[in-house]
């Protein structure tokens, strides 16, 4: 009996043993994960049942905790106890609700109290597809067979395509336009489909599809070759029949252009934005209901670049009566021209040549004025476009160079006050004067001839002082000597046109003055009042006597007058022609 019921513990133990052994296992299914939000019940919400199949001994808690409305804040449960099947498997439903987007995670499974591990899918997300509100645009633009359509998804989406009805092929699709080349004219339901994950939405549209001609114009430049600081001009002819507004997409290779024409006929300003020979196509031409004709028509339009010539000159005053001007041209293949713009009075300007970039210009030396300024043009014109030009200016002054500036020889006079004398180099020039105190200069003859008054007896220093300018100073002087009157006591009358006449220096400053001519025997053969004073006399005495008579010899004389004392000499006359 002992026997026996050892063989039974055994028995039991070892039954005991492989049920201690053996590996629970838990399984996790989801009846559904993704909805469209059209599938919600009556009271919004989508329903998912989340299946857990139990393996082991049978005896199992559990527990798990949802998100059913996207708040961030689970609801969790309390741990739930399961009599299992010791046999076989045991499931378990759990059914739940969930109104917006979340999650299912099973927390864990015990088995007879021990956790078990490995379980597959414990953790579910839950996602509920917004439906979207697909539209086809009212505005569709239809050229030739073509029509373009676009369209708004209405929300969110995962794909999007076009279908039709009809014959016919979608030349392009995208998310949101799409270009149907129907067959032939006539009606076409177009749709659209929009999917957003499980939802799918459509919407239909039926398209009247007409044959609509493309816009067309042609296009010139009114002029095909212009200067860099020109604007061009293109012409575009439009055919009367499109349907204006047009907009006009250009391009000139490096920047892209439009422009809207609202009639037939209508000028385009371009801006080139380079020299050279620019390319200028036309791309596209969209008329007012949007149907476009691809032109790409390229027109060339040459761009002379325009000259900027530079005067290397500094603008000053230059002393003398010419000077070199040097210009720094852009192209030394273009034309140049000189010119004067005009100037002060004086005496003209001219250039050496008129059509270099090199010349001399030089003003009238023979009447140059002291001061002398002209405004001077230089152009460089485009050869070949005459049009296409540049200038610069320049205002060149000349300072006349004195020259052959005196005031003549030293001179001696005799009792003078003033003295009257020639002058060369004044004309025209600025000068002034420096002598002594109390002299003074009577200008109202310069420049040919120049008084001076006041003269004292002795050396009388006169200075002209020249300062024209940029030029050398030049000074020119006179020493004017004053003496007592001068005496003479012989004289040759005989037509060698050397000592002819007697005279006495100084005579014609003597007011009231008197000479008497006395032969040998004391007899009066001459006299003369105002000597040297009067017409008859102002060369002085000739030798004819009172009576008519010339005869060499020995004579004797007076001078008397106002401020001297009488002088009394001898007077001899030699080599007379009778």
């Amino acid at each position: 009996m002992k026997n026996n019921l050892l063989v039974l513990i055994v028995l039991l133990l070892s039954v005991g043993a492989g049920k201690a052994y053996a590996q629970s296992t838990a399984i996790v299914e989801y009846s559904q994960t993704a909805f469209c939000e059209d599938e919600k019940d009556g009271a919004g919400a989508v329903k998912v049942n989340v299946k857990l199949t139990l393996g082991g001994s049978g005896t199992y808690s559990y527990r798990y905790e949802f998100d059913a409305f996207g708040t961030g804040i689970p609801q969790e449960s309390r741990d739930i106890d399961v009599i299992g099947n010791p046999g076989g498997e045991t499931v378990v439903d759990i059914p739940l609700s969930f109104y917006t987007n979340g999650y299912f995670q099973l927390l864990y499974v015990k088995d007879n109290g021990t956790e078990i591990e490995n379980i597959e899918n414990t953790y579910q997300e839950i996602t509920i597809d917004a439906l979207p509100v697909p539209i086809i645009d009212d505005i569709t633009k239809t050229c030739r067979k073509e029509t373009s359509l676009t369209a708004d998804p209405g929300g969110d989406y995962t794909s999007i395509d076009w279908y039709h009805t009809g014959v016919g092929t979608f030349l392009s699709k995208s998310g949101t336009e799409a270009i149907f080349d129907a067959d032939v004219v006539g009606d076409y339901t177009i749709t659209y489909e929009v999917t957003n994950g499980e939802c799918v939405a459509r919407y239909n549209k039926t398209i009247p599809v007409t044959d609509v001609a493309m816009p067309s114009a042609t296009f010139k430049f009114v002029n095909d070759r212009i200067c860099s600081n020109e604007n061009g001009v293109l012409q575009v002819n439009g055919n009367p029949n499109n349907r204006y507004d047009l907009t006009l997409y250009y391009t000139d290779g490096t920047n892209d252009y439009s422009e809207v024409l609202a009639s037939s006929n209508q000028n385009i300003e371009l801006l080139p934005s380079g020299a050279g020979e620019l390319t200028y196509t036309m791309q596209t031409l969209i008329d007012s209901e949007g149907c476009d004709a691809v032109i790409n028509e390229a027109l060339v339009l040459a761009v002379d670049r325009q000259p900027q010539p530079i005067i290397e000159f500094i603008d000053e005053v230059k002393c003398g009566s010419d000077t070199t001007l040097v210009v720094q041209s852009f192209d030394s293949g273009n034309s140049f021209e000189w010119s004067s713009l005009g100037s002060s009075d004086g005496s003209g300007i001219n250039f050496d040549d008129i059509n270099s970039t090199t010349t001399k210009v030089r003003v009238n030396e023979a009447v140059q004025w002291a001061y002398e300024s002209y405004d001077l043009r230089f152009r460089e014109y485009v050869t070949d476009n005459p049009t296409c030009k540049g200038e610069s200016f320049v205002t060149v002054e000349f300072n006349k160079m004195p020259k052959n500036v005196s005031l003549g020889n030293d001179t001696t006079v005799y009792l003078d006050k003033e003295l009257t004398f020639a002058t060369t180099g004044l004309e025209g020039m600025p000068y002034s004067w420096n002598r002594q105190e109390d002299v003074s200069v009577d200008e109202s003859s310069v420049p040919v001839m120049v008084t001076i008054e006041n003269l004292s007896l002795g050396d009388n220093q006169v200075i002209c002082t020249i300062e024209n300018g940029v030029c050398p100073t030049v000074i020119a002087e006179k020493l004017i000597r004053v003496n007592e009157i001068y005496q003479t006591t012989g004289f040759s009358p005989n037509g060698d046109n050397t000592n002819e006449t007697f005279m006495i220096g100084g005579a014609a400053n003597v007011e009231n003055n008197k000479l008497v001519v006395f032969d040998v025997t004391g007899k009066v053969v001459y006299e003369a009042k105002e000597f040297m004073r009067n017409a008859a006399t102002l060369e002085g005495w000739d030798g004819y006597q009172n009576n008519g008579e010339r005869k060499d010899g020995t004579y004797y004389y007076i001078f008397t007058g106002n401020g001297i004392e009488p002088i009394k000499n001898y007077l001899i006359i030699k080599g007379s022609t009778k």
